[in-house]
């Protein structure tokens, strides 16, 4: 008979792939619970705060450019549509209109109406200082800005166009 071999194997671990469970420092603990206990004391222990001051928001700067037709003239301040337009090398949808599209068009008379809101944006951005206001999003999902067109009166341009019977909301 052989002799049995008595050396003690290493039994595996139960949660041998499980990851190491890290152990906070008594630091960390300690930072967390002192800054738990200063909170409700606020600026009372501190003698130099001084709260902010809010900010007062500062009005958007005026635009005035003259605007031509995008086929024709350069990206700096032209006209795509009857709510999209470029300015300054960035394109602006405006946010709270909706115009007949030009392309595709899906009849003739919805380009017809197009092209009358197209000329007329053309005419009511370049008429004077108008201000871009950012509205409930930043951009729609083709990149481009989705602003409120106000013109220095404070009326919106996409009021004009829904008066006019060129847009909708």
């Amino acid at each position: 008979m052989m002799p049995r071999d008595t050396r003690k194997v290493r039994p595996l671990r139960s949660r041998r792939w499980a990851p190491r469970r890290r152990r906070s420092s008594p630091a960390v603990f300690v930072g967390a619970l002192t800054r738990l206990w200063l909170r409700p004391c606020g600026p009372a222990w501190n003698p130099s705060y001084r709260p902010l001051r809010p900010i007062r928001p500062t009005s958007p700067a005026p635009y005035s450019h003259t605007f031509g037709d995008c086929e024709t003239a350069s990206q700096a301040a032209c006209v795509v549509d009857g709510d999209i337009f470029w300015l300054e090398g960035v394109k602006v949808r405006i946010a709270d209109i909706d115009t007949p599209e030009l392309s595709p068009s899906r009849c003739d008379r919805e380009k017809e109406l197009g092209l009358k809101a197209k000329a007329r944006l053309r005419e009511l951005l370049s008429a004077g200082p108008f201000t871009l206001v950012q509205g409930s999003r930043d951009e729609d999902r083709y990149g481009r800005k989705l602003r409120i067109v106000r013109t220095e009166g404070g009326t919106s341009i996409g009021a004009t166009l829904i008066q006019e019977g060129l847009a909708r909301l």
